[in-house]
């Protein structure tokens, strides 16, 4: 089994590193106005992209924020894991192939990683850098890491869950992330995880792979 999992919001609690560089970024355009919160929040889709249109980025200008927010992340120091994630991870990693589907840049994300002691546990980092979707990535690193059975994603938006099911993933919501219970169980995410220790119980557990998407029908690596 591959689990997909979010970096920021679900691995790193970034929120406030994010909202920094969202910021400069916006400064140094000098386009739209500075990001907020809410706005992450907010968003219907999880991306930077849809970050520089929500602040009022003219749409001819979101190639040059979006180059200028990867830039500046790539700058950033590691932003601190949530607690018990680090263990989660290696414990996982133990069982099954882990792979990051990230909104961020790949190689900032690869590089804290490292620096954070799980470079060795994650096997593929797949950033918003490749211009694809996060449901044409999950189905990439499904298939370049050739793994068997049913892949996992595991977010802290209502997109990623959407993108999950695009991709016939299975999804789990968390929600000490960047957004709210009410907002994840409006997408209808298969499970539903309030604390780390929640997530690993059911990972471990036989219940994903023996389970369909409630309400969705199975993609590619759904289980009928």
């Amino acid at each position: 089994m591959l689990l997909n999992f979010d970096y920021d919001g679900v691995i790193a609690d970034s929120l406030p590193a994010l909202l920094e560089i969202t910021q400069q970024a916006q400064v140094a355009l000098g386009l739209g106005r500075s990001p907020q919160v809410e706005d992450f929040a907010q968003l219907e889709n999880m991306t930077f992209a849809d970050l520089a249109r929500a602040i009022a980025i003219p749409e001819a200008a979101i190639d040059r924020y979006l180059a200028q927010v990867f830039t500046l992340q790539q700058r950033l120091p590691p932003p601190p894991l949530f607690p018990k994630i680090h263990s989660l991870l290696h414990t996982l990693a133990q069982e099954y192939v882990l792979a990051v589907i990230t909104s961020s840049q790949g190689d900032a994300v690869r590089a804290a990683l490292a620096q954070q002691g799980l470079g060795e546990v994650v096997a593929a980092v797949l950033g918003g850098e490749l211009g694809l979707t996060k449901a044409e990535r999950i189905v990439r690193a499904h298939r370049q890491m050739k793994v068997g059975g049913l892949a996992v994603m595991i977010g802290d938006s209502a997109s990623d869950i959407v993108q999950g099911q695009k991709a016939g993933a299975a999804t789990v919501a968390v929600t000490w992330g960047f957004q709210g219970r009410d907002r994840l169980l409006a997408a209808q995410p298969g499970w539903i995880c309030d604390r780390p220790e929640e997530l690993l119980e059911l990972l471990l557990s036989d219940t994903i792979p023996k389970t369909c998407l409630r309400g969705h029908s199975p993609g590619p690596y759904g289980v009928s």
